[in-house]
């Protein structure tokens, strides 16, 4: 089980299925911005992020995705020898 799958089992997280995802559309909170972003070829991801985002919240929403990429640990053996 990756790392995303792990995540989203141990928060209850229910994967819908494929066309679900792609169909349905939910607006973000008040006080939040959706940023669709070109993530790969024919993917894009949305982010919903305060308007107020600040660079504190950034390096940790940055770390807490580092933790769910699939080569996890290769990076981090990359970052000790670098």
């Amino acid at each position: 089980m990756d790392r995303a799958a792990a995540f989203e089992k141990a928060n209850g997280v229910d994967r819908e299925p494929e066309v679900a995802r792609h169909t349905k559309r939910e607006f973000p909170q008040a006080g939040l911005v959706e940023y669709p972003f070109p993530l790969r070829e024919g993917q894009i991801a949305r982010l919903a992020l305060p308007r107020d985002l600040k660079s504190s919240e950034v390096k940790r929403l940055s770390a807490f995705m580092s933790t769910l990429v699939v080569d996890f640990e290769q990076n981090i053996q990359n970052m000790k020898s670098a």
